[in-house]
């Protein structure tokens, strides 16, 4: 497979607008210095206020059994923080926006991606079909690629299979 250099790739976004939220003041430091261009804020993602703004959200989203300090109206606002986030990150997206979920799975990607197809007729793309090898492996590696794309009701009809499929034995 041949692939364009990365110089053509991105050219489409070349009049985007960057931003980001990160919690962490080191981490959150240094977005904003590899990152000059983008406008990065450092503070919890609960506070952010951008209703259908963004086009596209793009996260690693932290795990835990802890709720989020967010007080709003919004039924997310009382989730755990991995689910909270999934939540508000939609919230955020504009209706014809993208948003991805890269969870990790138990075992094989690739293996996991082909299982879930067979028993459930859902087609998810292996995390490292979409990253490169290096020396340090494949950062895909053990996850996959979740698009949300469709109607929330085929999402969530998406998510029942994936529950099912991750739960019978």
């Amino acid at each position: 497979m041949s692939r364009r250099p990365a110089k053509r790739r991105f050219a489409a976004l070349s009049g985007s607008r960057l931003y980001g939220v990160e919690l962490d003041s080191i981490t959150g430091r240094i977005a904003q210095k590899l990152y000059p261009k983008a406008q990065i804020t450092v503070a919890g993602f609960e506070t952010t206020d951008r209703r259908d703004f963004y086009d596209l959200a793009i996260g690693n989203v932290p795990f835990g059994n802890y709720p989020v300090a967010d007080m709003g109206p919004k039924s997310y606002a009382r989730f755990r923080i991995h689910n909270y986030f999934f939540g508000r990150a939609l919230d955020l997206v504009r209706p014809d926006g993208a948003f991805y979920l890269w969870p990790a799975v138990p075992g094989d990607d690739v293996g996991f991606a082909r299982a879930l197809h067979q028993q459930q007729n859902l087609t998810i793309l292996p995390g490292s079909y979409l990253a490169r090898d290096s020396a340090a492996g494949n950062p895909g590696r053990g996850r996959v690629r979740i698009s949300l794309v469709a109607s929330v009701e085929e999402c969530v009809e998406a998510a029942q299979r994936i529950r099912r499929f991750l739960t019978t034995p």
